[in-house]
């Protein structure tokens, strides 16, 4: 078990690592790649692979588990992305997440749960906190046919860099996208066909001014239908050529 100890050694050196960037809009971002990954203290998960760090999961029944964490400090000097009167913020993230894949032989399903904590060290009014979740399936009715389908649900926040952000709003927008799709593909020999159907569905939260007037965002709510088509012929094992129709049509509620 020498090698174990020498894994989750490297592993813990990895997680306390930071990456400086600097963006286009001057922020700075110190990133710890804080990873739980599944095999990080598993025997000989690293020696094994070589020095490989990519996770292995976590065996849970007929799936597997891929849990993750990241933490990330940012320095923003405009975080208001104002013109005038810039002020700055220090904001730390944490990100946890978890997605579970299934090891079955035929068929496949997927679900995945992940959020976001955001908490500024000054303006706490700009904290949020963010979270999604989802499915996805494959049924393979014959070895040529296959029914695909998936859904998933997001609460978010806004951005203030956001070209509709509410700049009179004491506390930043928040809102909801649901999405859902359904699909199909069957392949003769060389050709593939598919044919997908996706909907999306957005609604906003209301803000409010300094004084507590209301500011109505409802009228930024709305749905969108996407119908996709497509048809892939394969040339060799590596390349295919390919053509695709998809119809849009956002519908405002």
């Amino acid at each position: 078990m020498e090698g174990s100890g020498e894994a989750a050694a490297g592993v813990l050196k990895w997680a306390k690592m930071g990456i400086f960037a600097v963006t286009s809009d001057r922020r700075i971002l110190l990133t710890g790649a804080a990873m739980i990954a599944a095999t990080a203290f598993s025997h000989a998960a690293f020696a094994q692979d070589g020095g490989s760090y990519e996770a292995k999961g976590l065996p849970i029944g007929a799936f597997t588990a891929f849990p993750k964490v990241t933490a990330t400090v940012e320095h923003n000097d405009n975080i208001y992305a104002q013109a005038t009167n810039e002020v700055d913020d220090v904001i730390w993230r944490v990100q946890p997440e978890v997605t579970l894949e299934s090891d079955w032989s035929r068929h496949s399903l997927s679900a995945f749960a992940k959020a976001s904590f955001n908490r500024n060290k000054d303006f706490e009014n700009e904290n949020s906190d963010e979270y999604s979740l989802g499915a996805d399936g494959r049924l393979d009715v014959l070895r040529t046919t296959r029914l695909l389908g998936g859904a998933n649900y997001t609460n978010a926040t806004e951005p203030r860099t956001s070209p509709n952000a509410v700049t009179a709003a004491t506390d930043p927008t928040e809102y909801n996208v649901v999405n859902a799709y359904v699909g199909g593909e069957h392949e003769f020999n060389r050709l593939m066909v598919s044919s997908r159907l996706d909907y999306s569905q957005f609604d906003y939260k209301d803000v409010r001014t300094p004084v507590g007037v209301a500011i109505d965002q409802d009228y930024r709510d709305h749905e969108t239908t996407a119908l996709m088509g497509r048809a892939d012929y394969s040339i060799s094992p590596d390349a295919s050529l390919f053509v695709r129709q998809a119809l849009l049509d956002p519908v405002r509620v």
